[in-house]
């Protein structure tokens, strides 16, 4: 009789962190689906696998399982939506379409996946008004409880490894519910996420770039709201997370935040040296009159004449 062994491994973690089979199969399997998974007799679908290591803390690429060749295109075509959504190419909508058509049906776990991205598909491309951004605010919501049925938007308490579809989920709603003008709410959740981020996942290959984003998110509305102390405690730690990360895209928001609560903390000198960097990165990335209008409001605002705002007085 054929044994599997990636349910081995699933066991053995299970056990070290002393987590039930009840617990650990909660609202991603049954019970005896992870009893058979771990005993070799069944091997687990790309995405199962994936949700149970997860919730064991366990990083799912570093394990070598197996795929059919419908799972191999998924598992491509998800990690070229991560890159979209990253980078911002706008290449979500059509990468969408070919998800859904690399197979005839989608287990549990990939529609979460499919109808998560179809969402921020609509939040980023289609400028939903008051009743569409409730719609996808429902939407999330009924996403994440596939996986975590009582999980409470109103009340964040993050308590299992959460997968990166599940975290998607969380910053997204978080977004959405500032679009609709549910600022606290939104906050509390970033900060949950956070959190998570800073006390579960350590390591440079526990996170991801969504990392960096969350704290370039809450940095700026917290620096909106006029809280400049916290806001300036997010942007250190957003900025110290780009560099560990190699993810260079959320810097001159995160210096830009950092300068401004430096400038309203009245800690001129260093509020000058991050308005520079930040504008000569945003030069090379935005062009030269975009940046140019940028620090001159910059400058207007906070009462603060940068290195980079000087040269382009003086014409040099």
């Amino acid at each position: 009789m054929v044994r599997y062994v990636a349910g081995r491994d699933i066991h053995d973690f299970r056990k070290k962190m002393r987590v039930t089979q009840k617990k650990l199969a909660y609202g991603i399997c049954s019970i005896s689906t992870l009893s058979r998974i771990e005993s070799g007799e069944q091997m687990p679908a790309r995405k199962l696998a994936e949700a149970l290591l997860t919730r064991l803390g366990q990083p799912p690429e570093l394990y070598d399982l197996p795929l059919t060749r419908d799972e191999y295109l998924r598992n491509i075509l998800e990690a070229k939506m991560s890159r979209s959504l990253s980078l911002g190419t706008g290449e979500l909508t059509d990468l969408l379409k070919a998800y859904r058509e690399a197979s005839d049906t989608l287990d549990s776990l990939e529609q979460q996946l499919y109808e998560t991205m179809d969402a921020i598909s609509q939040f980023q491309n289609d400028s939903p008004d008051g009743r569409q951004l409730e719609t996808l605010c429902t939407t999330f919501e009924t996403s994440l409880r596939r996986t975590i049925p009582t999980y409470d938007f109103t009340s964040p308490s993050i308590t299992p490894y959460l997968s990166f579809t599940e975290r998607l989920i969380v910053y997204y709603h978080a977004l959405t519910c500032y679009a609709l003008g549910r600022r606290d709410d939104a906050v509390l959740q970033l900060e949950a996420i956070a959190s998570y981020y800073r006390e579960r996942l350590r390591g440079r290959f526990d996170k991801t770039t969504l990392c960096a984003f969350v704290l370039q998110t809450l940095s700026g509305w917290l620096l909106d709201s006029g809280d400049a102390a916290a806001a300036l405690r997010y942007a250190e730690e957003g900025s110290r997370t780009c560099f560990e990360l190699d993810q260079l895209l959320p810097l001159p928001p995160l210096f830009y935040t950092r300068a401004a609560s430096l400038a309203l903390l009245g800690r001129k000198d260093e509020s000058k040296r991050y308005f520079s960097l930040c504008f000569s990165m945003m030069e090379v990335c935005n062009g030269h009159d975009k940046t140019a209008r940028c620090a001159k409001e910059a400058e207007a605002r906070y009462g603060i004449t940068c290195s980079y705002c000087g040269k382009n007085k003086t014409g040099e």
